[in-house]
């Protein structure tokens, strides 16, 4: 009896164990799908359209790309490299976030993120507050070709040194 269960018990772990590995997310972001703006779309939100670079916290690499942007909402995929420290390893997430008046993203996944764009429309500045603690990040847009190329920490300083401290 308690043979059968230990075998009920492994047997329902490994299937588990398989469907998140073959089902699961994977570690690598999908290939970009940059539409144009629309042309109607106020030059804020549309500035917001393609990808953009920086460092989060812990000189952590981050990128968003930007794919479809309307006045009202987007479709954005945010990408995260390793953390240098080893507690979590990189991944992505696509999402429909909110685009407010001003050149604003808003979305919830884990956390609730926000991407405003500065006056000059060169820079994102990016929070997350998740559980009473906030983070930060900067980016910058960068070619596509450019931004195609593996998030990796040494080469996110080696481009952004300069203007991340």
């Amino acid at each position: 009896m308690n043979v059968r269960i230990v075998l009920a018990l492994l047997t329902i772990i490994l299937v588990g164990a398989y469907i998140g590995t073959v089902w699961g997310p994977s570690s690598i972001p999908p290939v970009p799908r940059i539409v144009q703006p629309s042309p109607d779309a106020p030059p804020e939100v549309a500035a917001l359209s393609g990808v953009w670079e920086g460092l989060g916290p812990d000189a952590l690499p981050t990128r968003l790309v930007v794919e479809d942007v309307h006045d009202r909402w987007a479709t954005v995929v945010y990408t995260w490299g390793d953390h240098p420290e080893g507690k979590f390893y990189r991944g992505w997430l696509r999402v429909r976030a909110v685009v407010f008046p001003g050149g604003k993203l808003f979305w919830r996944h884990p956390g609730e993120f926000v991407f405003q764009l500065s006056d000059d429309w060169t820079t994102l500045v990016g929070k997350r507050e998740q559980g009473g603690k906030t983070a930060a990040s900067l980016m910058r847009r960068v070619p596509a070709g450019i931004a195609l190329s593996a998030l990796g920490t040494e080469e996110m300083q080696e481009r952004n040194s300069g203007w991340v401290r």
